[in-house]
């Protein structure tokens, strides 16, 4: 049986341009920041720190941590000069993104019909953000946080998507098998390869990744508006 149900974000329950968003997320933070450093180096500096957390773990270091250790060796700045920058960005400036998304009522219904069939929803997105910057982005998409019993963040989390001890840390978290858990996205390397430990998948293709032009071998292909009846039809 199904006990956990677990959702990606981006392009999955808020439906996005997920190319279009983040051109736009990382040239608004760095004009946040441009009374401090100049564009180009924050830039270079923002991407190649989160590459080196998504494909760099370390033991015992969470991906905020790990984050910030590589982004300062890149662009050495003093932290209490940046960090309270990118704070007020997320507080205060982040929400104008919302335009380059959109809110689809059946996002909402299908973590409700994870709810009225008592099981758990868990926020599976890649944990690449901070929390204040996720549970934005739940808001735009027209869903309530407390419906999560847990949402991945970059404070959270030990490793990022397509590595999969970050589905099984999910999975110790929430104390059931792989074969119990079904994950809910639309990114064919990130998503489905929860496939691989024994997940069970859905495959939402309204906003479908498939950067390496994977197989995409999902249990379940459906589009955001079938993905309510779906979940009914599988938690029954």
């Amino acid at each position: 049986m199904i006990k956990v149900v677990c959702f990606d974000l981006d392009g999955t329950l808020l439906p996005m341009d997920q190319g279009r968003f983040v051109k736009g997320y990382i040239e608004a933070l760095a004009a946040k920041v441009a009374s401090v450093t100049p564009a180009q180096p924050f830039i270079n500096a923002l991407l190649e720190a989160t590459a080196a957390m998504v494909m760099q773990p370390e033991a015992g270091r969470k991906n905020e941590e790990r984050f910030w250790r590589q982004f300062y060796r890149r662009l050495p700045l003093p932290e209490n000069v940046l960090k309270p920058l990118i704070d007020e960005f997320y507080r205060q400036d982040f929400d104008r993104l919302q335009k380059e998304t959109c809110t689809a009522a059946a996002a909402a219904q299908a973590v409700k019909a994870v709810k009225e069939a008592g099981r758990t929803a868990v926020l599976a997105t890649n944990p690449l953000f901070p929390r204040l910057a996720v549970e934005k982005r739940v808001a735009w998409a027209g869903i309530a946080i407390e419906e999560f019993s847990h949402i991945t963040t970059y404070e959270s989390e030990y490793y990022c998507k397509p590595d999969v001890r970050y589905y099984q840390d999910v999975l110790n978290r929430q104390g059931v098998l792989p074969e119990e858990c079904l994950m809910v996205g639309n990114d064919v390397e990130e998503d489905l390869v929860a496939g691989t430990i024994g997940v069970q998948t859905v495959l939402v293709t309204d906003c479908l990744i498939n950067a390496k032009g994977l197989p995409e071998k999902a249990d379940h292909k459906v589009e955001l508006q079938q993905l309510p009846a779906l979940l009914q039809d599988l938690l029954r």
